[in-house]
């Protein structure tokens, strides 16, 4: 894949509007219904994104996953999550949970069972062009425990 927009026009779905989509969960559970699913490369050292069918499957996005333990360890060294709700008058909050010392070793794992995903936030834009957020690596809030020590958490 030479571009993220070249991942939405070729796997992207086209909504009502006439523009293409590609605003989607993926994990290393099973594919999703554009048929992209997540699988660990062990011996490459490397997460693969792929696009299946029926018939094959085909890589179409790699990550080394060094850098992802890297990327990882140095940006939730120490990271406190906040819980929200949104309100009439905007959000209240709810709790906050301190967490440090990510389990690196356990990223492809986690990568493989879903519990760490990633999101693509990409769609055409009616005058042209593309308009995302990037490439999301998520983890559900009940899972933190999973890939962080949890220093706190206190209810607000």
């Amino acid at each position: 894949m030479s571009s993220y927009a070249e991942l939405l026009y070729q796997y992207g779905y086209t909504k009502d509007d006439g523009l293409k989509y590609l605003q989607c969960s993926v994990t290393g559970l099973r594919p999703n219904p554009q048929g992209l699913s997540l699988a660990i490369d062990l011996s490459a050292g490397r997460l693969v994104e792929s696009y299946s069918t029926v018939h094959a499957s085909s890589p179409i996005l790699y990550w080394d996953l060094d850098n992802l333990q890297q990327r990882v360890a140095k940006k939730h060294a120490e990271t406190f999550w906040i819980e929200a709700e949104e309100v009439p008058d905007g959000f209240k909050l709810k709790r906050v949970i301190h967490t440090a010392a990510p389990r690196l070793s356990s990223l492809a794992m986690f990568l493989s069972d879903g519990t760490i995903f990633v999101d693509h936030t990409i769609r055409q834009k009616a005058s042209g062009g593309t308009r995302d957020h990037g490439m999301l690596f998520r983890i559900k809030a009940r899972d933190l425990r999973q890939l962080f020590t949890v220093e706190g958490n206190y209810l607000l």
